[in-house]
């Protein structure tokens, strides 16, 4: 069935059985109360307490400087287009180390989906964990008809349930990734979920590579995109995109 768990990964063993060897450790949970080692290659996963949000699939997660960021999915009720942030501090295995939820909105302005592409970026290629900036890209999503026959106005296009080739932006500035700008309603290629897409900073400062996916025909497609924004696409500002 569909999960809220949440693992978090530490280049540590901490074992009862300290001469265990990093390799065998890692099969096994890691375990605060005991003494702790080095092991920047293999490490050992925690469980940590589950998410208070709905168990869900294909959801979108990223890294920013305030937090990790999980954007929509898919759950048994449905849809969404709620943003939670997830963030840690503290001393190694301490209760704040293990982290706390806040949900930042729960209805994003984009419409509810899941399989969207999400990249994040630093002002200026900063530090890799200095994330400010956030975009969300595609994904398959919308609003479904109700599970009854009503009497209604006929659905509006971009509220059916589809593949999406849309692009939205979050910026710490804009509450803190609660409020989201979309600077591209419909991007030159086909909507389509389930996408592949990274930072590209050889190419511009603010630029990624997309590519794949699923489009609306449930057909697998291997095009390669190139996008590139301007200095003011870090803030969500959408008057000089290239």
């Amino acid at each position: 069935g569909l999960l809220n768990d949440v693992w978090r990964w530490s280049p540590r063993k901490c074992t009862l059985l300290p001469d265990m060897s990093d390799l065998e450790a890692r099969r096994f949970g890691l375990q605060c109360l005991y003494e702790c080692y080095d092991s920047p290659i293999y490490g050992q996963w925690q469980q940590l307490s589950n998410a208070p949000w709905a168990a869900r699939q294909e959801t979108a997660a990223v890294w920013t400087a305030t937090g990790v960021l999980v954007l929509g999915g898919r759950t048994a009720q449905g849809f969404k287009n709620d943003v939670w942030k997830w963030e840690s501090y503290g001393e190694f295995c301490s209760l704040t180390w293990k982290g706390t939820w806040t949900e930042l909105t729960p209805a994003a302005g984009w419409e509810p989906r899941h399989g969207a592409s999400i990249i994040g970026f630093s002002p200026h290629g900063e530090d890799e964990w200095a994330v400010t900036t956030v975009l969300m890209i595609g994904g398959f999503g919308g609003y479904p008809y109700a599970s009854e026959v009503i009497r209604a106005e006929p659905q509006e296009a971009n509220d059916r349930v589809n593949p999406r080739n849309d692009m939205w932006c979050g910026y710490t500035d804009l509450d803190h990734f609660a409020t989201w700008v979309e600077i591209a309603p419909l991007a030159p290629f086909s909507p389509r979920a389930q996408t592949a897409a990274v930072i590209a900073p050889s190419i511009g400062t603010f630029s990624l590579v997309f590519f794949g996916g699923y489009d609306e025909n449930s057909r697998l497609v291997a095009d390669l995109w190139r996008w590139s924004g301007e200095n003011n696409t870090f803030q969500c500002i959408t008057d000089t995109l290239d």
